[in-house]
């Protein structure tokens, strides 16, 4: 819960928070892995008349009458959530003031020419693995929501938050004002070598805001999107921008830019493109499980613990504020009320895709503390992960020779690091030792576990650590 009781029962930024668990097991939970960065914006869901448990005729959600697609912002702020926040009988020395790295999606304002009763959505999407991901030994999805018991915004209208597990197209939403276009907007130009230099750092569309080249149009738009960000001299609102210091750490202003794609090569190394698999395809198919929660304070389904009803009034190390609005979920992979699109296997899961639908009211600032915070967080059931950074995508990347990935640990982990291919196969094994606190690097030398050279192409160094959920860098091999 965020120390911040002046804003309690004011109009705050439409917002969620969420945060990871350790690395999925079978027979366990799961939580969704919530960097930042592992996230890109989502695809349209749909809806439509479910007969038992599947829709036979899915209907998009831009054709729904009344509803609208708004802009989002996602970002990672630190420090914000603490553990105490989740469990007040801890005590400080019991690691009450354990950071939880968490997920932040803003809704800075309504589209144009909506009515102020019409509800917004949202969504984002990310990949679980460049294949596939068996889920068939996992029971549930399990999180914490945090709604600030805030039964105006939130529990009174119902906000719905939907989970998508499976295959889900990758064509993005980017603006309330553009369509998906149906074809594969990359960064990478010919030949595709998944290498982002200079030239190509144009933002996912393709196109820079300023010509510099025979390529290149003012974002390929005549007038600015229906976004925040946009401009005259960056129409496609997609400029990228590091946190502004400006504003609290919470506060959405603060990370308004740091979603935009163009010129952000020395951030993020590998081109941005809608291409989450990298196999060259802009995948559409739709085949998925929807689970949804009813966000409202009547809804009790899947609801396992109310933080404020259990604690509040008692003695405790860390009292429980008015504002703490935790409330643990737990939704059965196998639960009967999920809905099924198209034909989907829980033992072939690439995207998870969330969302969000009821939204009526956009971000929305303090007049008297000048301050904004989240409407909803979601943070995983584990305590906090030990892995505090994963420090860029390999150096150098591309390489020829060797190259290397960097972490820093909190805590002592057992980690395991290999290479994958596209195929999801592992390769190689890079290391599988226990690591104490501090910096940590893993070498490639380009080969493979039976010596050999491995050939050129894309590849995934993926570390798992005890206590914390992947790792994942994108590397490139040349020749």
């Amino acid at each position: 819960m965020l120390n911040s009781s002046p804003l309690y029962g004011i109009a705050v930024p439409v917002a969620i928070f969420l945060a990871t668990q350790a690395p999925m097991a079978r027979g366990e939970s799961y939580s969704p892995p919530m960097q930042a960065r592992r996230w890109t914006l989502g695809s349209v869901p749909n809806k439509g008349r479910v007969v038992d448990g599947k829709v036979a005729s899915p209907i998009s959600w831009l054709n729904v009458v009344g509803v609208h697609n708004a802009e989002v912002h996602w970002y990672s702020p630190r420090g914000v959530v603490k553990d105490a926040d989740f469990d007040p009988t801890l005590t400080d020395e019991g690691g009450a003031h354990n950071s939880r790295e968490v997920l932040a999606l803003s809704v800075p304002r309504r589209p144009a020419g909506t009515a102020p009763d019409e509800p917004l959505w949202v969504s984002l999407t990310t990949l679980l693995d460049p294949v596939a991901f068996d889920f068939t030994g996992v029971q549930a999805i399990e999180f914490w929501v945090n709604d600030w018991r805030d039964g105006a915004r939130v529990r009174g209208p119902g906000l719905k938050l939907h989970v998508d597990l499976g295959l889900v197209s990758e064509d993005q939403m980017r603006a309330p004002n553009q369509l998906p276009n149906g074809r594969l907007d990359t960064e990478d130009r010919p030949p595709h070598d998944h290498v982002l230099v200079p030239r190509e750092d144009t933002g996912i569309d393709g196109l820079r805001s300023t010509p510099e080249d025979e390529f290149s149009l003012p974002d390929g738009l005549s007038t600015p999107l229906d976004l925040v960000t946009a401009s005259m001299s960056d129409p496609g609102g997609d400029d990228y921008a590091p946190p502004s210091t400006a504003f609290a750490e919470i506060d959405p202003r603060r990370w308004v830019r740091t979603n935009g794609t163009e010129g952000n090569r020395l951030e993020f190394s590998a081109p941005d493109e809608e291409d989450l698999d990298t196999d060259g395809i802009l995948d559409l198919r739709e085949d998925y499980f929807e689970y949804t929660i009813d966000l409202s304070d009547a809804s009790q389904r899947y609801l396992v613990t109310d933080v404020f009803q259990e604690f509040a009034g008692q003695s405790v190390p860390h009292p429980v504020g008015p504002d703490n609005g935790w409330r643990r979920y737990r939704i059965p992979l196998d639960d009967s009320s999920r809905v099924e699109f198209g034909e989907p296997d829980l033992a072939w899961v690439e995207h998870l895709r969330i969302w969000v639908d009821g939204i009526t009211l956009p971000d929305t600032i303090d007049a008297v503390s000048g301050e904004s915070r989240p409407l909803l967080m979601l943070a995983g059931i584990e305590p906090t992960p030990d892995v505090r950074e994963s420090i860029g995508s390999g150096v150098p990347n591309p390489f020829l020779t060797s190259t290397t990935f960097a972490y820093r640990l909190e805590n002592p982990a057992h980690v395991r690091a290999v290479v994958i291919d596209l195929q999801a196969r592992e390769i190689a094994v890079l290391d599988e030792a226990q690591r104490g606190p501090g910096y940590h690097s893993i070498v490639w030398d380009g080969r493979l576990s039976n010596g050999e050279q491995a050939r050129a192409g894309v590849y995934f160094v993926r570390a798992r650590f005890d206590g914390a959920h992947d790792r994942f860098w994108r590397v490139v091999r040349l020749k």
